[in-house]
C-alpha cells in the first residue's frame, strides 16, 4: 500500500531527474562549439537518414513520414549532426501533435532564390495563433511533458548556421515549420 506508493513516486522522480539531466547534458554539448564542423551538407541525404532512423518510432504512433525532396539542391554548409538533430526534433514535435489515430508528416526540401528550405509539415492539431510567437522561447511548452527546450535550441543552431527557422499553423489542420539555410559556393571552416 503506502510503501508501494512511495516507491512509485520515487521512480517517477528518478525518471524525471534523469530526463532533466540528459537535457542539461544536451545544452552543455550544444554550447561547446568545438564539435562544430562547417562542411557541405547533403540535406536530401540527411532527410533520407531521418526517415530510416525514425521509422520504428513513428510506426508505433501511426505516423507516416513522407519525403518530398528536390533534386540537385544547391550547396549549403554546416554541421550535419546538428542539422539532423534540429530536423529530428521538428519531426518528433510534429508526431506528438498528431491525433491518436495518427497522421502524416512531410519532410520537404526545395530551393528558393539564394536559399535552401527544409520544411516539416504535419496534419496534426495545429497551434493556436497566440502561441506561435512563443514557441521558440526556452521553457515555453504546450506539452505536459518535456521542458520545451527543443525549439529554442533548434533556433539557436539554425541561427549559428546563418539561417532562420519559422512556423505557421492552421489550428485543427496543420503546422508548417520552415528551416531556411543560405546557399554557399564553398564551405570555409570558421
Amino acid at each position: 500500500g503506502h510503501m508501494a506508493q512511495v516507491r512509485d513516486d520515487l521512480l517517477v522522480i528518478q525518471n524525471e531527474l534523469e530526463r532533466i539531466q540528459s537535457i542539461f547534458k544536451q545544452m552543455l554539448d550544444f554550447h561547446r562549439p568545438a564539435a562544430y564542423t562547417y562542411l557541405p551538407l547533403d540535406l536530401n541525404a540527411i532527410c533520407e537518414s531521418i526517415r530510416i532512423l525514425m521509422r520504428k518510432k513513428l510506426q508505433e504512433t501511426h505516423v507516416e513520414l513522407c519525403l518530398e525532396l528536390e533534386n540537385n539542391l544547391p550547396t549549403t554548409c554546416g554541421d550535419s549532426n546538428q542539422i539532423k538533430q534540429v530536423l529530428i526534433n521538428l519531426v518528433l514535435n510534429a508526431a506528438e501533435a498528431m491525433p491518436v489515430a495518427g497522421g502524416d508528416v512531410i519532410l520537404k526540401t526545395q530551393r528558393s532564390g539564394q536559399q535552401v528550405l527544409v520544411s516539416v509539415i504535419d496534419n496534426g492539431c495545429g497551434v493556436q495563433a497566440e502561441y506561435l510567437p512563443r514557441l521558440f522561447e526556452p521553457l515555453f511548452t504546450t506539452k505536459t511533458r518535456g521542458l520545451g527546450l527543443g525549439l529554442a535550441l533548434s533556433r539557436e543552431i539554425i541561427q549559428r548556421h546563418h539561417g532562420q527557422i519559422s512556423v505557421s499553423s492552421t489550428p485543427g489542420e496543420q503546422t508548417h515549420f520552415i528551416v531556411t539555410l543560405p546557399q554557399e559556393e564553398q564551405c570555409y571552416d570558421r
